[in-house]
């Protein structure tokens, strides 16, 4: 579980350093803001969901 969340920071960190530049040329910083929470908001959502969805599929198998 670790190496996933760490595995996913690190992904997102690279992403935002190499899309930055480009990203401030046709929005502002705070639309820039508001576009990552709601998918930081959304990713969450969806590993909350498969985190309760895991341990039902284990115990059917």
């Amino acid at each position: 579980m670790t190496l996933a969340i760490t595995f996913s920071k690190m992904t997102i960190f690279t992403g935002i350093t190499s899309l930055y530049g480009s990203i401030l040329q046709f929005v502002r910083p705070a639309s820039l803001v508001r576009g990552w929470v709601i998918v930081s908001f959304f990713t969450w959502f969806i590993g909350v969901v498969m985190l309760g969805i895991s341990p039902s599929l284990s115990l059917n198998l």
